[in-house]
């Protein structure tokens, strides 16, 4: 392989790393999106919500009730710290690809003086 297709590899290997990185991006937004959208809109209403309001809620209906929701907030909450850590995983994946597109753009500076020096030797015969 020559050292100019070499180089042309790299940079398209770095093109598709970057088009990775904003596939990534595009998702994580909208993964916080939808998880904020749980949070207001699921979340904290139920974790706010009185049983205790109703006369005809007393009692054993009023704890099954509040039983429930309590374990509708738990797994809420539970789901969005797995979101919370799938998005810390996808932050670790985006610097992992940078710091692969940085070695390639090292190995690209080291073909391009490598040309340079080639060329540099023909210019001198």
């Amino acid at each position: 392989m020559s050292i100019m297709s070499e180089i042309e590899d790299l940079k398209h290997e770095i093109s598709e790393c970057e088009e990775e990185i904003s596939e990534l991006d595009t998702e994580s937004e909208n993964i916080r999106r939808l998880q904020s959208e749980l949070r207001d809109g699921a979340e904290e209403p139920e974790k706010n919500y009185d049983m205790t309001a109703g006369d005809e809620f007393r009692g054993v209906l009023q704890n099954k009730a509040e039983d429930l929701r309590l374990s509708t907030y738990y797994e809420i909450s539970s789901f969005q710290n797995l979101v919370s850590q799938f998005l810390e995983e996808a932050e670790q994946a985006k610097a992992n690809i940078r710091d692969h597109i940085k070695d390639l753009e090292r190995r690209i500076e080291e073909l391009e003086a490598e040309l340079a020096a080639q060329a540099s030797r023909q210019d001198v015969m």
